[in-house]
């Protein structure tokens, strides 16, 4: 049993032939060769559009500009807090975390 999608395609292929048969002039046979193509490269079921995303354009323009958000960097302070946390659920990786926290800061 062949592919369903597969003999869709042939059988439009076989139908653009005979289209180009009967129509001869320049801007059918453009139309049809477009056509044409699009069927023979979306051969497969993930298809991907070809557009710009808005964040494209956007960098196109402007600069990104990076800010330090010095509300959410991770001290050392912060190091027994994240330590708690973790211990409830994998203790045994906790162990092995503190014990190198520990080295860390010692040296």
């Amino acid at each position: 049993m062949a592919n369903i999608s597969q003999k869709k395609r042939g059988e439009m292929l076989s139908f653009l032939q005979s289209l180009k048969q009967t129509h001869s002039d320049d801007a059918s046979i453009i139309a049809f060769n477009e056509i044409e193509n699009a069927l023979l490269n979306k051969k497969y079921g993930l298809v991907w559009e070809e557009h710009s995303e808005h964040v494209d354009e956007m960098l196109q323009e402007h600069i990104p500009v990076f800010i330090e958000d010095t509300t959410r960097k991770i001290t050392t302070s912060d190091c027994p807090a994240i330590v708690q946390r973790l211990s409830s659920d994998c203790p045994a990786i906790v162990q092995r975390l503190s014990s190198k926290i520990m080295k860390n800061l010692i040296s």
